[in-house]
């Protein structure tokens, strides 16, 4: 049914075949503007399943787990360390960064810490002791109770020295020293055993760097974003550096390192794609023989890719930028259609008629189930898989169109006998392989046998 279907579009368009390259020019362009205009996400989450349920468990992971925090290690180029001269870097460091802010990222950008937190943690705790007590805290409260008097002028002493502001907190809060205890076990955390704070500014313990961090607003998988606020801390870091010299400044973090990997992966799916391209072309040129029908398979391919790029726009608006990267590797399935139908044609001996008759239902019924394999992925919950299975699908499905409408016109007619020698490197490779495949099957059944 459907090969009757491109048999009568290719004798509608034998006499019209200007209306038909009008008409692909100008869905062609088209498609190149959409797919210009699509957006890519850089989230490496996409593979992940999406929901409610995962996006509050994955927030949650990501904020304990600190993978959002990027970490600024400033230090000297020398063996001394002049910690005045790195405070001031530090402070110009984030003064800079902030006014070239433009995207407001660094709104929580500081080069201090809020030594503050310490009393909202006791009071975030002492406002939730219910989720906090145990069996233990039952017999201390007993205990407590029955000496009251005494903890009480204890802790009255306590408010009349100079003691930090959040230990008098916790005291009017806690005056019987009931859920003492509970506050003290908070330290078995020691999140700060490997950092020591002067006046704010976090430094190590031996006082060899300093340290800035904040969380990044957009997260750790959203590589595109993270690698708009690297650069502007690269930037803030060469003109940090320009006015303190002798100060080496260092970025560190999750983010970091995902947008580094992400980068890597970029240059490596686009050398990826150059080689096997240049080898399916040259593959492709032993089969076809032809510059004009080899050109035309290749404008096969970019068209088909545009066509899925620009569905995708209209249908997703942004798509996964790594879903692109590996769907080039169907290229080689998508040119199978446009190869099968040529070499055929040479088949015939150039008679394209004969040609549709014999290739259409193939070429037809071996794409169709393709397509729905892929397109089987739009029922996935993770974002890139369904965009893979989407761009594939569309891939192959505006391939075929294109190799069973536009390409039965315009393709050129080569002899075989001009062809016929086109594979004799190859033969003679495959056969050398073959004979000492052969020799070795037939030497292993002689060893066994002789044994």
């Amino acid at each position: 049914m459907v090969d009757k279907f491109f048999i009568k579009l290719y004798n509608f368009f034998s006499t019209r075949q200007r209306l038909l390259l009008i008409v692909f020019g100008v869905v062609f362009l088209v498609c190149i503007y959409l797919a210009f205009n699509l957006k890519f996400s850089e989230d490496i989450s996409d593979f992940l399943p999406q929901g409610n349920q995962y996006s509050k468990v994955s927030g949650a992971i990501s904020q304990a787990s600190g993978n959002s925090r990027i970490f600024v290690y400033f230090s000297s180029k020398d063996s001394t360390f002049d910690i005045q001269s790195i405070k001031k870097s530090m402070d110009f460091f984030v003064k800079t960064a902030k006014q070239n802010d433009k995207k407001h990222y660094f709104n929580d950008l500081s080069s201090k810490v809020d030594q503050n937190q310490v009393g909202y943690l006791a009071s975030f705790v002492q406002e939730n002791i219910a989720y906090f007590v145990d069996s233990m805290s039952f017999s201390r409260i007993d205990s407590c109770l029955v000496n009251s008097d005494s903890i009480l002028t204890a802790t009255k002493k306590l408010l009349q020295q100079p003691v930090p502001s959040f230990i008098k907190q916790v005291a009017n809060n806690d005056p019987l020293n009931i859920f003492t205890p509970i506050l003290v076990g908070l330290k078995k955390i020691n999140p700060t055993s490997n950092y020591s704070i002067d006046n704010g500014y976090v430094f190590d313990n031996q006082y060899k760097r300093g340290v800035v961090f904040f969380n990044s607003p957009v997260g750790m998988s959203e590589s595109g974003n993270n690698a708009e606020i690297i650069s502007a801390l690269n930037d803030a870091i060469k003109i940090t550096i320009g006015k303190y010299p002798d100060t080496e400044i260092r970025l560190f973090g999750p983010p970091v390192v995902a947008v580094c990997n992400a980068e890597r992966i970029k240059k490596d799916t686009i050398a990826t794609s150059i080689v096997s391209t240049l080898l399916i072309l040259v593959v492709l040129w032993f089969s076809i023989r032809s510059v004009k029908n080899l050109t035309i398979t290749a404008l096969t391919l970019a068209f088909s890719f545009a066509a899925a790029l620009s569905a995708a726009k209209l249908i997703f608006g942004e798509i996964s930028l790594i879903s692109v990267g590996i769907s080039a590797v169907f290229t080689g399935i998508a040119l199978n259609y446009p190869l099968h139908f040529i070499t055929h044609f040479y088949h015939t001996g150039g008679n394209m008629s004969l040609n549709m008759r014999e290739i259409s239902a193939p070429l037809t019924t071996g794409n169709i189930t393709t397509v729905v394999a892929f397109y089987s992925l739009m029922f996935a919950d993770s974002p890139a898989l369904k965009h893979l299975g989407f761009i594939g699908g569309s891939l192959l499905a505006a391939c075929i169109l294109v190799t069973l409408t536009v390409l039965p016109h315009v393709v050129n007619y080569v002899e075989i006998k001009k062809n016929e020698n086109s594979f004799v490197f190859f033969d003679r490779i495959f056969c050398f392989l073959q004979k000492k495949v052969s020799n070795g099957f037939v030497d292993s059944l002689y060893c066994n046998f002789a044994k």
